[in-house]
């Protein structure tokens, strides 16, 4: 945004109906005689800028070779950062830019974002200046894409929310992830008090609103730099956890216990860079674009806490019947309670584990009776489902399907559990003779909430050459076990909420595949 045109933005020492309008007058003014002068240099340059634009667009479809559009973003073209044609770039965006003012704003059809002047810290958001920029709505939360699940125990509230933002614009939008920041809020219209928090935590803010005054916003803007383009019509996507332990006697409790009782409604606003084009003159500010959609409720969702509220033991040999779920408490050995999903430089690894054999109220999960074994080479495959029968969202953080050969026997000396493909397999049975099973932990989890009534499964390929444990494995001898005495066994890990010592896996019998046992 150039000096002149941010000055005029600024609020007067007087916020009153004169002030404002003042305000928009000059403002007006001066954009309205910087369009005449560009107007007249485009008149005169138009042709010349078609030609470019021609040579471009054939260039662009000739070279087979050519990189990819994520790549040719990062360092933007002369010709795409022209105002009303290609990718859109801050430059363009503060060029039109118009003060957003809390009180009395009604949303135009324009892009809401700040402009912030200087770089923030990582943990801690700043005052920008708020603005409308564009002709059009550029970003917008896709509603129907965004999941955002709760849960509430009596001592944690947590918060997940998986977020899709989507260019509803008709140009291309190169977005800076660098400046990303998810922030729920629960009272978004008025000006947050000088005493509220503004810290950030991995990029999530949370309070009772990102005004800081009437005319300004909080956000991050950071020196580092993640560059993706999105065409018209395609989404940017991420998630963010928010979460608050019970407040001690005495002291306020943190805004996420009121939605998790319901008292309050929340707004969820993803703020992300709109960084300037590398041919763009020095700018006095960056620009960074805002989309907002207010969430009513929350899906409900249960952990591993929830579901411990019913363990009770389970001997070999019992049937889970019409209103329990077959489940084990195992205890994650120190080394794997960090997840290489979220850090690639830890190291896989994968162990047996012997863990409680319970039960827990339900059915929570249940075979879905499409299991079948689909002959091929090299290998055959196991394809099963389960479907989530406990009428709420279930988080989940790792799925596996586990095959006993000898399942109703205990485990015999020197069989243990291995990998056959990406299947958990035992010549005998995971049962052993002092009461507990033994279960396939690994350090690769995920965050997944799986839906009430939502189906999720797996395709087992029974190959010992792949992710293989260097264990001998008799594939004919397991494969042909599922035809008598064998089980299937769905496994499907649920974490705690905050206690990653211990995982609670629930297992569900998969019914007699439905095609032939027989080797290829």
């Amino acid at each position: 945004m150039s000096a002149e045109l941010l000055r005029a933005l600024e609020p007067e020492a007087e916020h009153d109906g004169a002030a404002c309008d003042g305000i928009a007058a000059r403002a007006t003014v001066r954009v309205r005689r910087r369009r005449r002068l560009r107007l007249a240099g485009y008149s005169a340059a138009g042709a010349a800028l078609i030609a470019v634009a021609g040579i471009v667009a054939v260039g662009g479809t000739s070279d087979p070779t050519a990189p990819p559009a994520a790549t040719v973003a990062d360092t933007p073209a002369v010709q795409a950062s022209q105002p009303g044609t290609g990718v859109i770039y801050g430059e363009e965006l503060l060029q039109g830019a118009a003060s957003r003012i809390r009180p009395s704003d009604r949303t135009p059809a324009r892009q809401a974002a700040v402009a912030c002047r200087s770089t923030t810290e990582p943990d801690r958001a700043e005052a920008c200046r708020a603005l409308w920029v564009g002709d059009e709505t550029l970003l917008a939360v896709d509603a129907d894409e965004t999941l955002m699940t709760l849960h509430a125990t009596d001592r944690l509230v947590r918060v997940d929310i998986r977020w899709t933002v989507r260019n509803v614009g008709s140009r291309p939008l190169l977005l800076d992830r660098g400046d990303l920041m998810v922030a729920l809020v629960m009272e978004p219209d008025r000006v947050a008090d000088d005493a509220e928090p503004t810290a950030v935590d991995a990029a999530t803010f949370r309070g009772a609103s990102l005004w800081a005054s009437d005319r300004e916003r909080l956000a991050l803007n950071l020196g580092r730099t993640s560059l993706e383009r999105l065409e018209p019509g395609s989404a940017m996507r991420g998630w963010a956890t928010f979460t608050a332990e019970a407040p001690a006697t005495g002291e306020a409790a943190d805004p996420l216990w009121e939605l998790a009782a319901g008292a309050t409604a929340g707004t969820l606003t993803v703020q992300v860079g709109v960084p300037h084009s590398r041919t763009a003159q020095t700018a006095s500010a960056d620009v960074i674009a805002e989309a907002s959609l207010t969430v009513e409720s929350f899906a409900q969702a249960i952990a591993a806490d929830h579901l411990m509220a019913s363990f009770t033991p389970r001997a070999r040999g019992e049937t889970a019947g019409a209103d329990r779920q077959a489940a084990l408490l195992c205890d994650v050995p120190r080394g794997m309670r960090s997840s290489t999903f979220e850090n690639y430089n830890i190291p896989y690894q994968a162990r047996q584990v012997a863990c409680e054999p319970g039960w827990v109220d339900g059915p929570v999960l249940a075979d879905s009776g499409t299991a079948e074994l689909r002959a091929g080479t090299p290998a055959s495959t196991l394809v099963w489902e389960v479907t989530n029968v406990s009428g709420q969202t279930l988080q989940l953080s790792r799925l596996q399907v586990l095959i006993e050969a000898e399942a109703g026997t205990l485990r015999r000396k020197g069989d243990g559990l291995t990998l056959l493909g990406t299947a958990v397999v035992t010549p005998s049975s995971a049962w052993l003779a002092d009461g507990r099973r033994t279960a396939w932990l690994t350090n690769v989890f995920y965050d997944y909430p799986l839906l009430a009534d939502a189906t999720i499964g797996g395709r087992e390929r029974l190959f010992p050459g792949m992710l293989s444990s260097d264990v001998i494995v008799d594939v004919d001898a397991i494969i042909g076990s599922l035809g008598n005495a064998g089980q299937a066994t769905a496994v499907a890990a649920v974490p705690f909420l905050d206690d990653p010592s211990h995982v609670l896996l629930l297992e569900t019998p998969l019914a007699p595949l439905i095609e032939p046992f027989a080797s290829p």
